[in-house]
This record gives structure tokens, sequence and C-alpha cells, in this order.
């Protein structure tokens, strides 16, 4: 009898992949500046800290759903627009 093969390692499924947690810092950047805000602002605007706030951004930190949702409050938006492929501008 063959043993399934697991794609992952056992820890793997507790953490997003890197491409995942740095689209959504991208997203919640970019949002955030287009409100004129600073990470320290941002972070007390909706009720965490600026090194939460750094870490997602730049990628390093996995999100709990409930962090997800707090970001997407404070950033007036859905939490589905952290989530989505950011749109590349095209520059002319």
């Amino acid at each position: 009898m063959d043993t399934p093969v697991t794609p992952t390692t056992p820890d793997s499924h507790r953490r997003a992949s890197r491409a995942f947690l740095q689209r959504v810092g991208i997203n919640v950047r970019r949002l955030r500046e287009q409100r004129r805000m600073n990470q320290k602002q941002f972070g007390q605007w909706c009720g965490l800290t600026e090194s939460l706030v750094s870490d997602v951004e730049c990628g390093r930190r996995n999100l709990t759903l409930a962090s997800l949702e707090m970001l997407a409050k404070g950033l007036n938006c859905c939490e589905s627009d952290l989530l989505t492929q950011p749109r590349t501008e095209r520059v002319s």
C-alpha cells in the first residue's frame, strides 16, 4: 500500500506564502498612503501597533483574520481589496 504524498511540510500549512503576504502588504501600503496616513497614525486609527503595520506592509507578518478585518475597517475597504493582486500602473 502506497503512502500518500503530501505537498507541504507539517508546518507550512500554518503560514501563508511569501507572495501572498507581500500582496497583502502592497495593498495595505497603497491604500494607507492614498489616505495620507503614516504607519503610526494608521495603527492608532485601526487599533493595531505601528510595528504590526510595518511588518504587514513588508510581508513579514502572517495575519490573523481578525487583524485583516481591522486593517480593512481602518482603510474603509473590503477585506477582499487587501487580498487581490495589485494592478500595475502604466507610466506613459
